[in-house]
């Protein structure tokens, strides 16, 4: 299994990051700019568990349902359930202002590497179902 580590850095506070990753409202796409609207939506959501598809267009198409889970305090976990680009029970992590993860990457033919970035905004949490 292969494991991709990665760092993100930013002026925002732990709490903000950790507000941001469980912001599943309909805003979602412009907090997080590489996330392509049309990707995103919310397939069901429990108070600390949702469901949800999310993707981008750059640099070439990547999609994935995850299954989020903040029931633990302080940590948030998002395990792929589908995805075009990663396996099934892959996750990341982000818990005590740190991202943390164990990722297993699948590379369809002709897809070459990936180069994902993104960046943290403000807080809300509303939801909306799609």
């Amino acid at each position: 299994m292969a494991r991709v580590a990665f760092e993100v850095h930013t002026k925002l506070s732990p709490e903000q990051v950790m507000s941001m990753l469980i912001d599943f409202s309909p805003r979602r796409p412009e907090r997080w700019p590489t996330l392509a609207r049309e990707l995103y939506c919310v397939h069901k959501i429990a108070t600390t568990s949702p469901d949800v598809r999310e993707g981008s267009r750059w640099p070439t198409l990547m999609w994935e349902r995850d299954h989020y889970d903040w029931s633990m305090a302080g940590r948030v976990r998002w395990t792929v359930q589908a995805s075009n680009y990663s396996k099934p029970g892959s996750y990341a992590e982000q818990g005590r202002g740190f991202v943390v993860g164990q990722v297993k990457v699948v590379h369809p033919p002709d897809m070459g590497s990936l180069t994902r970035s993104r960046e943290f905004g403000q807080e809300t949490h509303l939801t909306k179902l799609c």
